[in-house]
């Protein structure tokens, strides 16, 4: 339905680009999680294009780059998200999930370190900082051992 939707409004021309934006976007969630990625990431760039203020987008977007393992896309995604939501912490969540699914640990909990700043209340970013420092232990022993001191020292 979404899809005749988007045709009739490209024909007729009578959808506004707001709606335009919400069906792209439905269409690329569904598409994600049928696993058609390179549909679903298509649908979601037009999304972005016709309503570069919407957040969720770039979440989704992020996520179905990360599926396909395109890390630089997906942390793209990610960026773009924080420049419109800067006090929002999925992207900072996201992109700390990325960043540990590319084995950068460091990085990772730098971002999990911020999301948790701006979600104080949420369990999955706690959880999630923790199996990262600890990651960060086992594999970076040396520079995790370095930034412990100038955080809680």
């Amino acid at each position: 339905m979404a899809q005749r939707a988007l045709r009739a409004s490209g024909e007729l021309d009578l959808q506004q680009s707001q709606d335009q934006a919400n069906l792209h976007l439905l269409l690329g969630k569904l598409l994600c999680q049928a696993g058609q990625l390179d549909q679903a990431i298509y649908h979601l760039n037009e999304a972005v294009q016709h309503k570069p203020e919407m957040i969720e987008a770039y979440l989704e977007l992020g996520q179905a780059h990360r599926e396909r393992r395109q890390y630089t896309q997906a942390l793209s995604a990610y960026d773009q998200a924080i420049e419109i939501a800067p006090n929002d912490y999925q992207p900072y969540y996201q992109m700390g999930v990325t960043l540990k699914d590319s084995k950068d640990y460091l990085a990772a909990e730098r971002m999990l370190r911020k999301a948790a700043e701006l979600a104080p209340d949420e369990p999955a970013v706690h959880r999630l900082l923790a199996a990262v420092i600890a990651l960060n232990l086992v594999h970076n022993r040396r520079e995790a051992s370095q930034e412990f001191p100038a955080q809680y020292g």
